[in-house]
């Protein structure tokens, strides 16, 4: 990591705090003194593993550009949603959720969690994701 200011790559961490899967930490170039933060996630693409239903015990990997591309569709009657920051919220709670079941979520889930963060973001949006997940389902 390099300093923004003058490129360094002299830094110490003078704070650190962890959240769940999330670690925050403010920085401090040694050359210039500039300070920065920064915010850590873990890469829920990674780590996470859907499986079909709770009976079928085949396991696909979790793709994060299809959920975002579904959040877009849900979206798109609000020209100022920001749906990478619904991405984000979608998958903290999915890892939190599924840490206990080695990271492994089903598909009703994944739909449920989905839904619940939209439905305290947008009504509609969770209306139609809801539609077009059951519609795919079928």
């Amino acid at each position: 990591m390099k300093c923004l200011k003058c490129h360094s790559t002299q830094l110490e961490v003078t704070n650190s705090r962890k959240k769940d899967f999330q670690v925050w930490r403010r920085r401090k170039c040694k050359h210039c003194g500039f300070t920065f933060t920064t915010n850590e996630y873990v890469d829920a693409q990674k780590l996470l593993q859907l499986q079909e239903s709770s009976r079928k015990k085949q396991l696909s990997p979790y793709n994060r550009g299809t959920l975002l591309g579904e959040l877009y569709i849900a979206l798109s009657h609000k020209a100022e949603a920001s749906p990478l920051t619904l991405l984000e919220t979608v998958e903290q709670t999915l890892l939190r959720r599924s840490a206990t079941n080695n990271f492994t979520v089903t598909h009703s889930q994944l739909h449920e969690t989905v839904t619940e963060v939209l439905e305290r973001y947008d009504t509609l949006a969770a209306l139609n994701y809801a539609a077009r997940a059951r519609a795919t389902a079928n």
